[in-house]
């Protein structure tokens, strides 16, 4: 049996596109010589396999290579029947030469059966010869056929694709860059084969621009103090829970909202960070801060702090182990790590639970040892608790470390 280029490349003929790209990656692969050190059995076989795949996976010819396949087989099977109708006459049939012997036939009457014999296979092979022509017309008609709606389907996934573009530079021409980013998504998730790599390429490449180009705006619109102008390009990322909006916009958008004394729609920003970000401690400093300064709910305030300082002392524990206090690095540290336990002691301070606000305050002079803040808010606790030398000892660090601040009149009083 005569192998094809479906058996080269160990496939069926009715095998997809895609699932034939993977057959001939993995045999390309099985059988490339330089994994076999120049063997020339695997170079024949590697020769054999990429000549299947360079027909195979053009359309056109590999219409034409199914065309001949069916010829093959149907020409196979003439033959075959042939064989058997040629048999059918000529083999000897013992009881028929009995006959004959028996009737002691002539000559003229063996001939004449010889010639109906002859007649009627020439029949047979006349409406053989129509029938497979019938087939061979159709095929090559359905080959046509088939070309042809492949042209059209791509014609109309091309027109589909810069539709697309269209839309996404119309969006944002006008400043709508999360329907500009929705429809960049589009074309990243319809057009990620090899075939549409170029429109992939563009579309990566306009992602990229939309990001920067929001991250630049936004930037410039909040430091102008254009919060709703900040509100109006980054709610819509929000609104179609698009994942470029993070970190640094979260806090522009939740801001501006604050600012604008709209509390719900900061809070609602400040919930979905977290939800989106459950690591992020500044996320959680702020809305511990909102619902303490605007809701004036310290105990759901603290709430959060206390979720984002297990967050902090377990990220400690993950990178320098238990002993974290011994071998961190606090210049490694971000300013988030200082809020954390910075704000938290203010809270704990109005609390009255002075002894865990002290706590909190030692650790962020230990996160960021030039914050005066910090100093001054411990050295008001100990003053609190009635402990003034230890009190005006901190406070000589305020004052060393920002000697122009409003709070140093308030020192010298009670320091002296």
């Amino acid at each position: 049996m005569r192998i094809t280029f479906y058996d080269v490349l160990e496939v069926s003929p009715n095998v997809s596109a895609k699932e034939l790209k993977v057959a001939y990656k993995r045999l390309a692969m099985q059988y490339h010589p330089d994994r076999h050190q120049g063997d020339t059995t695997f170079e024949e076989k590697f020769k054999e396999v990429s000549a299947a795949y360079e027909v195979l996976s053009d359309p056109s010819q590999r219409a034409l290579y199914d065309l001949q396949l069916l010829n093959q087989q149907y020409q196979q099977s003439v033959s075959y029947s042939a064989m058997n109708t040629t048999a059918r006459y000529y083999a000897p049939d013992p009881y028929k030469y009995a006959a004959y012997q028996q009737a002691d036939w002539s000559n003229a009457e063996a001939e004449k059966e010889r010639k109906e014999m002859v007649k009627e296979e020439r029949f047979a092979q006349k409406w053989t010869i129509i029938i497979a022509t019938c087939i061979l017309v159709l095929i090559a008609a359905t080959a046509q056929i088939r070309e042809y709606y492949i042209e059209v389907e791509l014609e109309r996934k091309n027109a589909e694709r810069n539709e697309i573009f269209k839309d996404m530079d119309r969006y944002i021409k006008t400043g709508q860059y999360a329907e500009a980013l929705v429809e960049v998504y589009q074309i990243l998730y319809q057009f990620q084969e090899d075939e549409h790599i170029d429109y992939y390429r563009e579309a990566t490449r306009k992602k990229f621009m939309l990001i920067q180009k929001i991250k630049r705006e936004s930037k410039v619109s909040f430091e102008q103090e254009d919060y709703q102008g900040v509100i109006a390009m980054l709610r819509p990322m929000k609104e179609r829970n698009l994942r470029e909006l993070s970190g640094m916009l979260f806090y522009r958008l939740a801001y501006s909202y604050r600012f604008l004394d709209q509390p719900m729609g900061a809070l609602d920003v400040l919930q979905y960070w977290i939800h989106k970000e459950p690591k992020n401690l500044k996320a959680y400093v702020e809305v511990a801060m909102l619902y303490a300064e605007v809701f004036q709910q310290n105990e759901i305030a603290i709430k959060y702090l206390n979720k984002a300082a297990d967050i902090a002392i377990d990220s400690y524990k993950n990178t320098y182990g238990k002993a974290y206090a011994v071998v961190i690095s606090p210049e490694k540290l971000s300013d988030d790590h200082f809020e954390v336990f910075y704000v938290r002691a203010k809270l704990l301070f109005q609390q009255g639970k002075y002894a865990k606000a002290i706590e909190n305050c030692t650790w962020a002079e230990f996160v960021r040892p030039e914050a005066w803040s910090v100093y001054y808010l411990h050295g008001q606790i100990l003053h609190h608790q009635g402990e003034r030398r230890e009190a005006c000892e901190i406070w000589k660090k305020v004052l060393k470390l920002s000697p122009g601040i409003e709070v140093s009149q308030e020192i010298f009083t009670h320091c002296g």
